[in-house]
């Protein structure tokens, strides 16, 4: 990570140069380096995750999904993410339960191919649960990536950035004593996270 924030630092200082070739070949090592920072970072997230002794405490869902819109729209800043939920509701789960919400935004708003780029995330509860439910007009996720997020396939190919990320938003619900569901729509992808519900929660 340290020796990937020193090849940034300096790719940034050549794209100052005059030299326009020079600038457009620090932009594409710029870009290639903060697609490598993003992956190690997820790789130590999952790393932290899988083998740290935290248990499931109270998570205010809402505060959590708000906190995860607010950081994706500084990386897409001309997305949408519109929130609906009926108040606080709060679940068992893992501190990293916002983390994997802001992989589910990003992974939405990465590839959608709409111009007016947007995700819907509704927020309720059901009984002893809480569901969280993300809905985009993406392409359809490959089959051996949702299989990933769903716990049906062990990562074991998909490596990449967004491969980790579904893997992490895995671990993340699964060790929160969650689930996550997938559905694919004729307009995109349907993710649902089901969460304990707290057991003070009385909304």
């Amino acid at each position: 990570r340290n020796d990937l924030s020193v090849i940034l630092g300096k790719a940034d200082q050549i794209a100052q140069s005059d030299d326009e070739e020079m600038a457009g070949h620090a932009a594409v090592i710029r870009q290639f380096g903060t697609d490598l920072l993003a992956t190690a970072e997820k790789q130590r997230t999952i790393i932290d995750l899988l083998t740290g002794m935290q248990r499931p405490g109270t998570v205010d869902v809402v505060d959590a999904v708000e906190q995860a819109a607010t950081d994706v729209s500084q990386r897409y800043p001309d997305a949408t993410v519109r929130i609906s939920t009926p108040g606080s509701i709060e679940a068992q789960g893992l501190p990293e339960l916002q983390a994997a919400f802001v992989e589910l935004l990003e992974n939405a708003l990465e590839h959608t191919e709409s111009g007016d780029s947007a995700v819907d995330v509704e927020l309720r509860i059901d009984g002893d649960d809480v569901l969280v439910r993300c809905t985009d007009d993406c392409p359809p996720i490959p089959e051996e990536e949702y299989r990933v997020l769903t716990g049906e396939r062990e990562m074991t190919e998909v490596y990449h950035s967004t491969g980790l990320g579904l893997w992490l938003v895995y671990w993340a619900v699964d060790l929160s004593g969650g689930q996550v569901a997938f559905n694919r729509t004729a307009d995109g992808n349907v993710i649902t996270i089901q969460l304990p519900r707290a057991a003070d929660d009385s909304v």
